[in-house]
């Protein structure tokens, strides 16, 4: 069943600066925490999802559909409360940053149901490289874990304006480009990410105008001097992140490919492969 998480609060969650434990799992497993703790505190079954589409579908013509939905998001919130329990933390802190919440959901190979909307929406910016840290080092992480909310929610809404004919690019000029292990130069974006979603030709005036590929560039180029440089990781997942239904799953294992064939996105393969493989697994559950 879809999730309208743009008319959710989950935004209004994202910008604040602290989860508590209770709420930051209920948010993590789709629950509207707040909502449910007015209403209902004591109900052993959450019914307050964070999308109303949850709701409004629960009393139309998709009831079952919705309470198997309901019973599947019951079960991860108990399963997200029993890996917490099982933390070996020095002391419970009373509340921890959203990025904290996310990053250690995701150590325990639980991507939300809303995280790929989150990173579109530039509410959440993955981490640049995979973290080499153990998974107890998310157990014993405490309110100084780093808040990576910073950029403005509308940073991710991208252009739909049609784009004017722009001269095809030469791959020898692209591939010839030095390599950097930080980020890559927008004409390897083009030869690398071609028809992931835009053409080659397309790809110079999307990278200059469309905002929702913004939280991908590292650095700003200038006119008729060096090139903007870009994060091949954040850029592949924010095209990922795009994506519904059986289309996600094919652009999933077309970005795959891109990062196995060219040697230049080599730096953050290891780090692609995590996404892949949560994904890969998340679909295949």
């Amino acid at each position: 069943m879809e999730q309208d998480w743009d008319g959710s609060p989950l935004r209004a969650y994202l910008l604040r600066d602290y989860w508590t434990p209770d709420g930051g799992l209920c948010l993590l497993a789709g629950f509207d925490y707040a909502a449910h703790i007015e209403s209902a505190p004591f109900q052993p079954q959450w019914m307050h999802t964070l999308s109303p589409a949850t709701l409004q579908g629960h009393y139309g013509q998709e009831a079952d559909e919705v309470d198997d939905l309901l019973s599947r998001m019951n079960s991860d919130l108990d399963e997200l409360r029993t890996a917490w329990a099982g933390c070996k933390r020095d002391s419970e802190a009373e509340d921890y940053s959203p990025t904290f919440f996310i990053e250690w959901a995701l150590s325990k190979k639980f991507p939300p149901d809303w995280l790929e909307w989150a990173i579109w929406r530039g509410l959440y910016i993955p981490k640049q490289e995979a973290d080499d840290s153990s998974q107890s080092d998310f157990d014993k992480a405490s309110l100084g874990y780093p808040l990576e909310l910073a950029l403005d929610s509308q940073a991710a809404v991208g252009s739909t304006d049609p784009l004017p004919d722009v001269p095809a690019i030469a791959d020898t000029e692209t591939q010839a480009a030095p390599v950097n292990s930080d980020s890559i130069t927008s004409k390897q974006v083009a030869l690398f990410f071609d028809r992931l979603p835009y053409p080659a030709d397309s790809w110079p005036k999307r990278l200059s105008d469309t905002k929702w590929l913004k939280p991908a560039r590292i650095s700003q180029g200038e006119v008729g001097g060096v090139t903007a440089r870009w994060c091949p990781l954040i850029l592949a997942r924010l095209i990922h992140a795009r994506e519904e239904g059986n289309v996600k799953q094919k652009t999933l294992a077309a970005l795959n490919a891109r990062f196995k064939k060219h040697t230049a996105l080599l730096p953050w393969r290891d780090a692609w492969n995590e996404h892949y493989e949560m994904f890969t697994n998340a679909n295949s559950d």
